[in-house]
């Protein structure tokens, strides 16, 4: 059954988040270079390398508008304690600066996708086992044939993301926009909860994390 096209979600499963960051790795479609600013030749091209290469408790990775896909049948895996940011305009010249970008996922363009990925991934984001310093933001994520986001065992800060024509084609109790699951935290809850129509409409598994949807 197939995502409806716009669906936004917060996941708040912590109470609150505070980085102390370090060093920022920039990342760029068609970039070359290894991350250090957002200068063709200096930004990271490769998504999947900056996440590999990020330091917990010190990194965020910062990433520009642009397409990005997983490496083929795989999965961008966020790591612990880093924070991963779309929707930046890249421009050079405004390194540091974390007002350069467009939050709202729908007009960011900032956009992971297993489209034109052989084998097509089934699942395009995903956090196991990380704690409320972890944050994901700021994209668009489309293309998943089984969950587009798959959390498990994790308190991370999901926000602003926007699932876009996602397929549970593979096991029926999966959420084609987002899979959840772990023990469930007793921290403050969200204001508002997803109401059952909208869990069969979304194909949205909660088991048994609270979800908020964003107005």
């Amino acid at each position: 059954m197939k995502a409806k096209a716009y669906f936004w979600i917060a996941i708040f499963l912590a109470t609150s988040c505070q980085f102390a960051w370090g060093d920022i790795i920039y990342v760029k479609q068609g970039a070359s270079g290894t991350g250090t600013s957002w200068e063709t030749n200096e930004a990271l091209g490769n998504l999947s390398t900056a996440l590999n290469n990020a330091v917990p408790n010190q990194d965020q990775v910062w990433v520009a508008q642009g397409t990005y896909s997983p490496p083929a049948g795989g999965s961008f895996v966020i790591p612990n304690n880093v924070a991963v940011i779309g929707g930046f305009l890249g421009t050079p010249g405004t390194e540091g600066q974390s007002n350069a970008r467009v939050s709202d996922a729908l007009m960011n363009n900032t956009i992971l996708t297993g489209i034109g990925v052989t084998p097509q991934s089934r699942t395009i984001v995903t956090l196991l086992n990380s704690d409320s310093l972890t944050e994901f933001s700021s994209f668009q994520i489309t293309g998943a044939t089984e969950s587009a986001l798959l959390a498990t065992d994790s308190q991370a800060v999901i926000s602003d993301v926007l699932f876009l024509n996602n397929n549970a084609t593979f096991g029926s109790l999966d959420g084609a926009a987002v899979t959840i699951s772990g023990p469930l935290s007793t921290t403050d809850l969200p204001p508002r909860l997803i109401p059952v129509s909208m869990l069969v409409q979304h194909r949205l598994r909660l088991s048994p994390y609270r979800v908020q949807l964003l107005s």
